[in-house]
């Protein structure tokens, strides 16, 4: 039992950094487009509505936890399109 609460704890952990850390890094990428930044109030790449950030979920079974999203931006945004 005491290993599954570890295990919980340290999924916990992950989705919220992963939570914390979408949208910081990008400082060093070019600057939306100026149609693109026409709709939005900043040049804050990810962070306008909150979907990929609340689309981050984690669950732990046992020995074994997993932290991710299914949402498809997050993907494309981790793997690529």
């Amino acid at each position: 039992m005491v290993e599954h609460a570890i295990v919980a704890r340290a999924c916990e952990m992950v989705a919220v950094e992963a939570k914390r850390v979408i949208g910081v890094g990008y400082e060093d990428c070019s600057a939306l487009k100026p149609e693109t930044l026409a709709h939005k109030f900043y040049n804050t790449p990810l962070l306008e509505t909150g979907e990929m950030r609340a689309s981050i979920e984690w669950n732990a079974r046992g020995n074994e936890g997993h932290v991710g999203s299914n949402n498809d931006k997050a993907v494309w945004h981790e793997l690529g399109t």
